[in-house]
């Protein structure tokens, strides 16, 4: 979430937040991020369906 607070207006790929929370050296599956992002999705539900974080298709998140 503070890579998305930081910069709300960014569309960020799963490449870039893994490097910003894991770092660059690390190889983490591009899997994880979808993980994490439902289960933040998840806390911060929203009765009226709509998603804080949006997905933008092949290219990454953003905040909405």
């Amino acid at each position: 979430m503070q890579l998305f607070i930081t910069n709300p207006d960014n569309v960020y790929s799963r490449r870039q937040i893994i490097d910003y929370v894991w770092g660059v050296d690390k190889e983490i599956s591009f899997r994880t991020v979808d993980v994490h992002i439902n289960r933040i999705r998840k806390m911060m539900n929203l009765n009226d369906g709509n998603q804080v974080i949006r997905t933008i298709r092949g290219a990454g998140y953003c905040l909405e």
